[in-house]
């Protein structure tokens, strides 16, 4: 009798294990579902130094690494827009190494400024300041001494973190206004500006010390000859 009962005790155990494991598999099923959404696309209204206001239509993968319990982040994207004086298409396609920053057209010439993360940092020999600069000529894309930007003051103008806030821009109904973008109501980063004015030349060499060209909440940036931090690359 005691061996009966040992056995339908195991078998007990064994019953509810496996009805605990595929419950675990279903959630795992459900989560995997509703993870299936790995890109957004929308349009985002982007207002240039000039006054001037164009419309991005924007795309952005979400295929990169991720820890257990999150999604997956940002991978390659793409944005595309009518440049306003010449009818020309002008798309970039990037991946996520280089973060969408400030856009801007200066005597019909569009300039791209990007944010290193992901390993950019590294990738790119450690820019001091850690941002690129492109120029659109000739529909491609070159890179630029970041001192040839023609707008030494600025802030973002364009969403920063899609993952962040692709919720917000759905229930937008998948498109970003000026207002949002350029008052950075979704980017998150209202007190900050970029200021360039004092950069003579950007240096490139991993190992040195940075400085970030930032004011925040009206504090003025460190000036760049003095370097009071070092910089880690992101993975």
């Amino acid at each position: 009798m005691k061996n009966i009962l040992t056995v339908k005790s195991g078998a007990s155990r064994w019953y509810a294990f496996m009805q605990h494991f595929a419950a675990l598999v279903l959630i795992a099923l459900a989560l995997t579902a509703c993870g299936r959404d790995d890109s957004l696309k929308w349009t985002e209204d982007v207002l240039l130094p000039d006054g001037r206001t164009i419309t991005l239509t924007r795309y952005q993968e979400f295929k990169g690494n991720y820890e257990i319990g999150d999604t997956p982040s940002v991978s390659n994207y793409w944005f595309e827009f009518v440049h306003p004086d010449t009818g020309e298409k002008v798309r970039w396609e990037g991946e996520r190494t280089q973060t969408s920053t400030f856009l801007l057209i200066h005597e019909k010439d569009v300039y791209f400024l990007t944010d290193l993360n992901y390993g950019g940092y590294d990738k790119f020999n450690c820019p001091n300041p850690p941002f690129l600069l492109y120029a659109h000529k000739s529909n491609r894309w070159e890179r630029k001494p970041l001192e040839a930007i023609p707008i030494k003051k600025l802030k973002p103008n364009m969403t920063t973190d899609p993952k962040k806030h692709r919720e917000t821009i759905r229930r937008n109904k998948f498109h970003v206004t000026a207002v949002e973008s350029g008052a950075d109501r979704i980017n998150g980063t209202e007190t900050w500006r970029i200021n360039f004015e004092v950069l003579k030349a950007q240096e490139f060499g991993c190992g040195m010390r940075h400085e970030w060209p930032i004011t925040h909440d009206g504090r003025q940036a460190p000036p760049f000859d003095k370097r009071p931090q070092q910089l880690s690359g992101e993975k």
